[in-house]
């Protein structure tokens, strides 16, 4: 049992009690358990009280523990949480000892004591090296740049596959396979071997492999740790437990803490499901409850916990709240996007800019961010952005848009020709254009360059430039809004946007939002200069915005990206269809047993569940299915 001395200290100098199903995960000491806890429980709190327990009471050296979780933020986040409850209790020598490392980390430092005493150490390639090696394979084999929906795809694949290397079938039929995808798959696993370099999915399939055939170092690792606790258990990937599994089949002193209503990365491999895997590979776990909700409101909790609860395959889990407190739950729909983003700034002048630093908004995707920032600057709201990348920046349909009206406007400007040609109709190969790239004069009309040259093989081509340099004349003519529907109707752009989204069909697609979100940037715009000028003033403003984490300014999040944060105010906008549920999570399924529209369910649950106090779900134009469900859970609860 945890010493009675330690619970004093940790309501004398923390003000912190345990409650009765916290204390009893703190004390669950030897052999496999499962911690199911829910939204706002305090599991992060829990669990370093369970490693206090097991230093305190001497039943392990601290060095002996390993904590692991799914990101440098978890693991960092653990880490400075336990170093806040016991700085005054434990020695500082002795905390330092205790390993927090992310799963990945501890498989790279398990592969470098395997080739500690060998001179062909694999290097990691990282994302930017991995994304131009795909790019020049593409390339090799295609005779053409990859589209970047093409590259997605390719990664996206690439990982999936690599990730469930030790499953016997892989199921690819959810993807629409390139034609070349299986060359480029074998090329790029092939340079890889040449240059003796891995990704990060390798790192994880080698890490697994040398503990399985390798006795030595599974001794090695499984005699090194003790206790092994895994944090954000629902985030594992069948090869990550296959990993944590090796290292304790002596002692089976592990512990998952999980939330499998917040499993919301099943895009890395990460499935729920492995959590039912681990109660049937460990008969004799217990498992354990954090059901207490001590975030949010009485009113929140319930709607949460009833919309969470259609999904039906999850662990039945009693979500209670701590917090008594009714509070209203403001569900409004908007006719435009821009009604909505006006009614947020508003609403936050109005209610709440002395707790901007306790309000944040929300959206299932980056794109939502580019005009409600528009509205946040335009009434001068300071906001801190909390994403690693807004991609509207260097998204190919505002690439394309930008490339045409510059080419319309500026002749020589041959690399907008080279971006935009094979998705207008123009009839070149890419070694055509690549020609006359490299040997045109900088100074030197494109068009000129292309008679000079003598690059026309055929009528047809000659024919096609001279159309489309009366298409430039006619598009330049035009202000950049004007220039978007030219582009779109007269130069087949539409036709190669609609192509690209058959699934869903053009108008229901993605591509139509960018398309929106341009429009929008481009209205009452007189030039391209002033377009452009507004362009990059978004960008600046999201990267100054960064200079805001933690001071008086509004937080805007992903849905992703805001697991693990909590705020007084929270703003879920964008709540449409088509969004949320996502359009690929209508239409494909990359596992049998993954049902992504279950996880679009649990990533609304995550956003539902932020809110400690104030909840809003907006929407604009069609609403989503969630939103119906939402008003009729609270009329439900009203009525009851």
């Amino acid at each position: 049992m945890i010493k009675i001395d330690l619970l004093h200290k940790l309501k004398e100098k923390k003000n912190l009690q345990l409650s009765y199903e916290q204390l009893k995960i703190v004390n669950n000491i030897d052999g496999p358990a499962l911690t199911l806890a829910t939204a706002g429980s305090g599991k992060t709190t829990t669990i370093c009280c369970r490693v206090g327990n097991l230093v305190t009471r001497k039943i392990t050296k601290p060095e002996r523990i390993l904590v692991l979780s799914f990101s440098n933020a978890s693991v960092n986040d653990i880490r400075k949480r336990f170093e806040s409850l016991f700085t005054s209790i434990i020695h500082l020598n002795e905390m330092k000892k205790i390993k927090f490392s992310t799963i990945h980390s501890f498989a790279n430092s398990a592969l470098r004591y395997y080739f500690n005493k060998m001179d062909n150490i694999p290097s990691i390639i990282d994302e930017k090296e991995q994304n131009s090696l795909i790019s020049q394979i593409f390339y090799e084999i295609n005779k053409r740049r990859p589209r970047p929906s093409e590259k997605k795809e390719i990664l996206s694949l690439i990982s999936y596959i690599n990730i469930n290397k030790i499953k016997n079938n892989i199921n690819i039929s959810s993807y629409n396979l390139i034609s070349s995808f299986g060359l480029i798959y074998k090329r790029y696993e092939q340079i890889k071997r040449e240059q003796n370099k891995i990704d990060f999915t390798d790192m994880l399939f080698m890490c697994y492999t040398l503990l399985k055939e390798y006795k030595p170092l599974q001794n090695t690792f499984e005699n090194k740790y003790d206790y092994i606790l895994v944090d954000e258990a629902q985030d594992m990937s069948l090869i990550q437990y296959e990993i944590i599994k090796l290292m304790t089949s002596k002692h089976e002193n592990l512990m998952l803490v999980a939330d499998d209503d917040q499993s919301i990365y099943g895009f890395r491999g990460s499935n729920p499901e492995i959590l039912k895997t681990f109660l049937s590979d460990y008969k004799n776990a217990e498992t354990m409850y954090l059901s207490k909700n001590y975030r949010c409101t009485k009113t929140i909790v319930n709607v949460a916990k009833q919309f969470i609860e259609k999904n039906p395959n999850r662990f039945k889990k009693d979500i209670k709240p701590y917090n008594n407190k009714e509070s209203e739950l403001i569900i409004k729909h908007f006719k435009e996007e821009k009604n909505q983003n006006m009614f947020i700034a508003n609403e936050i002048k109005r209610k709440y800019s002395n707790e901007l630093q306790d309000t944040a908004i929300l959206f299932r995707d980056s794109l939502s961010a580019i005009q409600l920032i528009y509205y946040l600057n335009k009434y001068d709201i300071p906001f801190y952005c909390n994403i690693s990348e807004i991609k509207f920046f260097r998204h190919f349909i505002k690439n394309d848009i930008m490339a045409v009206i510059l080419l319309a406007y500026d002749r020589t400007n041959i690399e907008s020709l080279y971006e935009i040609y094979n998705k207008i109709n123009l009839p070149f190969k890419d070694k055509d254009i690549k020609k006359v790239f490299d040997q045109k004069y900088k100074t030197e009309d494109t068009f000129r360059a292309f008679e000079r040259l003598n690059a026309y093989y055929n009528k047809e081509q000659k024919n096609a430039m001279k159309n489309l340099e009366y298409q430039l004349n006619e598009l330049s003519k035009l202000n950049p809004n004007e220039a978007i529907d030219y582009f779109l109707n007269n130069m087949n752009y539409k036709d190669y946007l609609a192509n690209l989204s058959n699934k869903s069909g053009y108008a229901n697609s993605i591509y139509a939002r960018y398309i929106d979100l341009m429009r929008f940037l481009t209205k009452n715009e007189p030039s391209i200069r002033t377009f452009l000028y507004k362009i990059g003033n978004l960008q600046i403003n999201v990267k100054n915005s960064k200079e805001n984490k933690n001071k008086q300014a509004v937080t805007l999040s992903t849905l992703h990206s805001a697991k693990g944060l909590e705020f007084k105010n929270t703003f879920i906008i964008s709540a449409n269809k088509n969004i949320i549920p996502s359009i690929p999570s209508l239409t494909q399924s990359k596992n049998p047993q993954y049902n992504a529209l279950d996880e679009e369910r649990r990533l609304m649950y995550v956003g539902l569940t932020r809110a400690k106090e104030n909840l809003y779900i907006l929407s604009y134009k069609q609403p989503s299915r969630y939103i119906t469900e939402l008003k009729d859970i609270i009329n439900n609860i009203k009525n009851n």
